[in-house]
């Protein structure tokens, strides 16, 4: 039997209702037979029912609401009760129809409608909604069923004395005009002051029957009719104008739109921009913001003032009275040299400024204030006769690299004012002359930072009869927390002089070789701008030509070091006219371009050694560094010895730079530096304090006693004598050692061709130049086979298949398969074994092997067990050259020979075998 599983996909599609009028067929047949005749003529149906023959009758087919043979009965829908909520149904043809119950609404009356929405509370009332329509809260004062009746307040006649009564909303007042009451409801008698029996606006007062007047400022009398002058003292400040409050009119003179001011009988008119009963105030006129555009209001006597943005948002600027007229003066501007056009208005005519940029000045920013000084030389200005009563000031901005220069140097009738660049610092000094031309007394300014690093500068000195000062104009933050402004108090030094001719010298001096001021011997290089003396610009077009001496306007200096001219490393510094290399070790020369010579000692493990003199007293501070390359971890490499001892050795222990002063204890470097590589390696000694660095890093340090290095004394690399007290240093050193230096002295094994400052080689001896290793792999020491290369002082063995170690000497035999194949080898500590049963059946069997030539090593032992009953037999033989071993069996005795070189002794071992027992060899 076989089943089958069919799947079918089933689609899915929407559902809908489908309504269909169906025309009911009502069966009206006749069974009577009779000839065929047309049973619907005439129309038997009724409500317009379709008539059809059906045989010997009819059908009636009916149109929806209606039923009977002839479609005659009318169908009720109103049966099923569709109408909801408390509707009536009413039944009509095919249909029905509901008459909804107030609040509802809908085709069965089943929307609930909110009564309130088309708000029936009047005058404010608050419409609440409910099923059987709404109802109204209304407010006080109002009533009826939408709150449209205002409630008549007056009805109940609240008011009293005949008065007359107005109704309002949820209130009445009472009008109580001649009926002599007052009062909320004109129930109180009026009293005597109602009779306006004080005048010009004075207060009157019931008094138990009588009355009286309180007079305004300015009146006085019983009914206030006497008039007093108020306006005669001024009271208005400002320019108010004082009108006296004595008459009832005077409200007519008071201004529009500024109330009556009481003040002692009298009313002040204060003019714009003024307020208060005295016109004590000053408005503030800015409140209503009058500046347009960001400008900023400043509030002024009677009026204000508009200080306009220098840069609006969208970079249009405004000016005007209000700062709502845009200035377009710089439409077309000619500032030249980058100076930045600033717009303005003046008398409604459009103009423009030049803002020039340093180093520039003129309307239009056209001429150059810049000038330079390539070579000694000075700018002498003979300065207008010097006001007593002004001050002497000196402005100049300035660039240069050069840390030593004179800056400007002033005579002022015996006072000496000058500004000076010193380690790179300004320093300005006043010197005073007594008499007889000796100097009296001098004060000094500095700031100690630096400012020749080849930017722009800008210094302000200043020199009253008080007081001297000095002050940084240039880029903020130079000074750090500090202030760039120094000032030190002075003594008499202008005021009360008599006027006379005064000289500035700029950027140098007269030469004068008599001359002690150090100023003289370093004169200004670089380049000056905007310099003012006396608030005077310095005008390079303006100059005599005897004036400037090699001094030349503008400033085209080129920084050298742009051209990286500095090689290996170094770091250049700009020298203005020329630069300096820095050369980073090994390197010296003027472009760093030259390496000082690698010394190789101890190649091939010849003694090597190499002996300098020491020409200077270098005292008690001391520096020895160079770079060393080495393998070994043992090896005296340098030395100072004087006449009566060696004072000072270093040596390598255990890989580790050690060294020892006089007789103190070691100092030992942390890490070793016998791999191969170059270590710079240094010993400083200062202050009887001597420290140990490795590459910069400080390995250790330690106090020392006093010592002299003196002219001399000899410096030994190696050991020249090759003591035997060489052994506690670790022996001879090998290795490599450049760029040794003894207080920055250089150690040369061989010379450079840039001159440096050294002390002589006295005595060399095996010492070859370049770090070039020994030939590590002529003595083959890698074993097995492994093939050798050399490395610095050192080898590598390149070991084959199974073997390891660092000259291939570990082996693992057994996975060479040296064993034939039926036996099984076992590993050794020092070899293998072949373990295997041969039976040899003839005298014709015979079992060879030959060895493997990678494997190299030294026959040891040998072992065999046997079993035979032959008397003479030959068990084992093998050899290599003349070198042989032999076991046999020789008239029933194991008998061995060994010969292990030619020509060698030979050997021979006896023991006699059992028959048919196993026995061991």
């Amino acid at each position: 039997m076989k089943m089958y599983f069919i799947l079918h996909h089933f689609f899915d599609f929407p559902i809908f209702t489908l309504f269909v009028s169906l025309l009911v067929a009502i069966d009206g047949t006749s069974h009577d037979k009779h000839p065929a005749v047309d049973h619907c003529f005439p129309n038997p149906c009724q409500n317009q029912a379709i008539c059809r023959n059906r045989g010997n009758g009819y059908s009636c087919f009916c149109v929806p609401g209606f039923q009977g043979a002839r479609c005659q009965i009318d169908v009720n829908e109103c049966v099923s009760q569709p109408c909801r909520n408390g509707a009536t149904c009413v039944d009509r043809v095919g249909r029905f129809s509901c008459v909804c119950s107030p609040g509802f609404t809908g085709t069965t009356c089943e929307v609930q409608t909110d009564e309130c929405q088309s708000e029936p509370c009047q005058n404010g009332g608050r419409c609440h909604s409910y099923a059987e329509g709404f109802r109204c809260t209304c407010l006080p004062g109002f009533q009826g069923h939408r709150c449209e009746i205002n409630t008549d307040e007056c009805q109940e006649q609240p008011c009293q004395n005949g008065a007359v009564c107005i109704d309002g909303v949820n209130e009445y007042s009472c009008d109580c005009s001649h009926t002599g009451f007052t009062g909320r409801q004109c129930e109180t008698p009026l009293s005597r002051c109602h009779s306006d029996l004080c005048i010009n606006i004075a207060t009157c007062r019931d008094n138990h029957g009588n009355y009286t007047c309180e007079c305004k400022p300015g009146f006085e009398g019983r009914h206030c009719e006497i008039h007093v002058g108020e306006c005669s003292s001024r009271p208005c400040m400002h320019g108010g104008s004082c009108i006296e409050r004595s008459w009832q009119d005077l409200d007519g003179a008071e201004p529009e739109g500024n109330p009556p001011r009481q003040a002692a009988g009298f009313t002040c008119l204060c003019p714009p921009g003024t307020t208060g009963s005295f016109c004590q105030n000053l408005m503030n006129s800015c409140e209503s913001s009058p500046c347009q555009n960001g400008g900023r209001c400043e509030n002024q006597d009677g009026g204000y003032i508009c200080h306009c943005l220098k840069q609006n948002h969208d970079g249009v600027l405004y000016g005007g009275a209000s700062c709502d007229v845009k200035l377009v003066g710089c439409e077309g501007h000619e500032c030249q040299n980058q100076g930045s056009c600033s717009p303005f208005l003046l008398d409604d005519t459009h103009g423009y400024t030049c803002s020039c940029t340093p180093g520039y000045t003129g309307p239009l920013c056209y001429t150059p204030t810049t000038f330079s000084f390539e070579r000694r030389g000075y700018l002498l200005l003979h300065n207008p006769l010097l006001d007593p009563e002004l001050t002497c000031n000196i402005t100049l901005s300035f660039k240069t690299v050069l840390p030593r220069a004179l800056l400007f140097q002033r005579n002022i009738r015996g006072l000496l004012l000058s500004l000076e660049l010193e380690g790179g610092q300004l320093r300005l000094t006043l010197r005073r002359e007594d008499s007889d031309g000796a100097e009296a007394e001098s004060q000094i300014l500095e700031f100690p930072h630096n400012v020749t690093d080849g930017e722009w500068h800008s210094v302000e000195a200043v020199l009253t009869n008080w007081a001297l000062s000095l002050k940084l104009l240039d880029v903020a933050g130079i000074c750090g927390d500090q202030s760039c402004y120094r000032k030190v108090l002075v003594q008499r030094t202008i005021v009360g002089q008599e006027a006379s001719p005064q000289n500035t010298f700029i950027g140098g001096t007269l030469e004068n070789p008599n001359s002690s001021s150090e100023s003289s011997a370093f004169p200004f290089i670089g380049c000056m701008r905007d310099v003012f003396v006396d608030w005077q610009l310095v005008v390079p077009e303006e100059w005599l030509s005897d004036s400037a001496v090699t001094v030349s306007p503008g400033c085209s200096h080129r920084d050298r070091c742009l051209d990286e001219p500095c090689q290996n490393g170094a770091s250049c510094v700009n020298l203005w006219q020329s630069y300096r290399c820095r050369c980073v070790r090994p390197y010296e020369g003027h472009d760093c371009e030259e390496e000082h010579v690698t010394a190789r000692f101890g190649n091939e493990d010849h003694h090597s050694f190499a002996v300098f003199s020491i020409t200077d007293d270098l005292g008690q501070n001391l520096s020895v560094s160079m770079f060393l390359r080495t393998r070994r971890p043992g090896g005296l490499v340098l030395g100072l010895v004087n006449s009566s001892s060696s004072y000072l050795h270093l040596w390598l222990e255990d890989g580790k730079v050690t060294v020892q002063l006089h007789n103190s204890e070691r100092l030992k470097a942390d890490r070793a530096v016998h791999d191969g590589e170059a270590h710079f390696v240094k010993v400083e000694v200062v202050d009887t304090r001597m420290s140990l660095y490795i590459a910069e890093q400080k390995q250790g340090e330690m106090d020392v006693g006093s010592f002299d290095v003196k002219a001399g004394d000899v410096v030994y690399v190696g050991d020249p004598l090759e003591r035997g007290n060489t052994s506690e240093f670790g022996g001879l050193f090998k290795g490599c050692i450049q760029d040794l230096r003894v207080s920055n002295r250089r150690l040369q094994f061989f010379g450079l061709d840039a001159s440096v400052r050294s002390f002589p080689l006295e005595l060399m001896e095996n010492v070859t130049a370049g770090c070039s290793g020994d030939n590590t792999c002529s003595g083959n020491p890698c074993l097995n086979g492994g093939l050798c290369f050399s490395k610095w002082d050192d080898f590598t063995c390149t070991c084959p298949v199974n073997t390891a170690g660092r000259r291939c000497e570990e082996v693992q035999w057994c996975e060479l398969a040296p064993c034939p194949s039926e036996s099984e080898c076992r590993m050794l500590q020092q070899g293998y074994e072949c373990y295997s049963n041969a039976t040899f059946l003839n005298d014709s069997t015979v079992l060879s092997f030959r060895g493997n030539g990678h494997i190299l090593r030294n026959i040891t032992t040998l072992s065999l067990k046997l079993r035979t009953r032959k008397r003479n037999a030959a068990i084992l033989h093998a050899e290599e050259g003349s070198s042989f071993i032999t076991v046999s069996v020789q008239d029933g005795v194991l008998f061995m020979e060994l010969q292990s070189s030619p020509g060698g002794d030979s050997r021979q071992e006896e023991e006699e075998v059992e028959e048919e027992e196993e026995n061991g060899v």
